[in-house]
């Protein structure tokens, strides 16, 4: 039976994907298993007719072997598949210490998914006593397979000195390399570098087109942020509806950041758009998501708004939020 999904967003990932790849590799388990029986079979079939032979003398071949077996063997496949099994407790009792011993014997031959799980188990301590060093070198061994999780997850690293000394140009560096793979969160962190300055010469311009970028991939944090550029005109002509543009985007993936920002677009100030009743909507909708400047706002909203304007934007705000 599964276990509940941990609230860790990194092991809520990792779960998830588990649920995808333990169906898909107990079918090719499977079908590996049937096509060797079938040979075992023909070779089977092929002896007993040759043994009619003067002569000749076949044995009949080996029974295919267990997944246990394969495990014992050294098979890293098949550890890694038994390491998810025993962590999600998947046919087998859940045992979260030997699960993780068997993804870091899988991590240690390679297989990329065991080095990503075994990095976040070390991460949190899940299985295994927390060790950030160690989650650092396995997410090292999974950048060094060309992975961009993997690059992202050392260029965290270097940046926030968690199993590794703080390095920001060698943090840069890691995020690039992701980047240039076409990986949102990377290209978004590559952004940041560029707007703060770390790791590299501070540069609004290139900020906003890295921010674009990670934007265009769907990434809800960089949608937002290209809205807020837009919006105060940092690296790029200023453009307030350009800014609610992506500013809905973001809103519409639940991002109550860019939700309080369609608040205060709709309220007019600055020569921004005048549109009280839709700046009650997303104001209540970013409340509902737990917006603390929603929550701070919303008292004076409602205080100096006529009954009628509050009334239509909750029930705009309420229609949405039914929606999802």
């Amino acid at each position: 039976m599964a276990t509940d999904l941990p609230t860790h967003p990194e092991l809520k990932d990792q779960y998830e994907y588990w649920d995808k790849q333990h169906d898909k590799s107990r079918r090719r388990l499977a079908q590996s298993l049937n096509i060797l029986i079938f040979l075992v079979s023909l070779v089977i079939g092929l002896g007993n007719v040759l043994t009619e032979i003067p002569g000749l003398d076949f044995q009949s071949e080996p029974e295919p072997l267990t997944l246990q077996e394969r495990v014992d063997a050294g098979d890293p496949k098949a550890q890694y598949l038994y390491a998810v099994m025993l962590v999600q407790g998947r046919e087998v009792e859940q045992d979260l210490a030997q699960g993780a011993y068997w993804m870091e014997r899988a991590a240690e031959q390679g297989v990329l998914d065991a080095q990503r799980a075994i990095a976040t188990f070390y991460r949190y301590g899940k299985g295994v006593a927390e060790d950030q060093e160690k989650s650092f070198y396995w997410w090292q061994q999974a950048a060094g397979q060309g992975d961009s999780m993997g690059q992202y997850n050392v260029g965290l690293g270097y940046r926030n000195g968690r199993g590794v000394a703080k390095d920001l140009a060698q943090a840069f560096e890691w995020f690039y390399r992701c980047a240039e793979q076409g990986e949102v969160l990377c290209q978004h962190a590559v952004a940041r570098s560029y707007r703060l300055g770390d790791g590299v010469a501070a540069n609004p311009e290139t900020a906003f087109d890295w921010y674009l970028r990670s934007a265009q991939g769907g990434y809800d944090k960089a949608q937002t942020y290209v809205g807020r550029l837009y919006e105060s005109g940092v690296g790029v002509e200023q453009d307030f509806e350009q800014a609610i543009l992506w500013y809905e985007k973001a809103a519409e993936q639940g991002n109550d950041l860019a939700q309080f920002g369609l608040h205060m677009m709709y309220m007019g100030r600055d020569g921004r758009p005048l549109d009280p009743v839709e700046a009650g909507k997303w104001l209540y909708i970013a409340d509902a998501n737990g917006s603390r400047r929603a929550a701070a706002a919303l008292p004076q909203f409602e205080a100096s708004m006529p009954e009628a304007i509050r009334e239509e934007g909750k029930a705009r705000a309420d229609a949405w939020l039914a929606a999802r």
